[in-house]
């Protein structure tokens, strides 16, 4: 995974045009698709790749 190295091993993605993304992270039971389309230059896979970790991060923690 030459893009997304800050995903679990064996995690997998598939990536599309204008911000489509696929990402499978088995260890976790997560499945993420993103459908939209964006061409505004706020979006990136980095920033996708970032809120993916910090949320399995978030559901890793226990609530206060």
């Amino acid at each position: 995974m030459p893009l997304m190295k800050r995903l679990p091993p064996y995690a997998f993605y598939a990536l599309g045009n204008l911000g489509q993304c696929i990402l499978v992270v088995p260890s976790e039971r997560l499945v993420v698709v993103r459908l939209g389309r964006s061409q505004a230059k706020g979006y990136d896979y980095a920033n996708a790749e970032a809120r993916v970790v910090a949320a399995i991060a978030d559901f890793k923690d226990p609530a206060p």
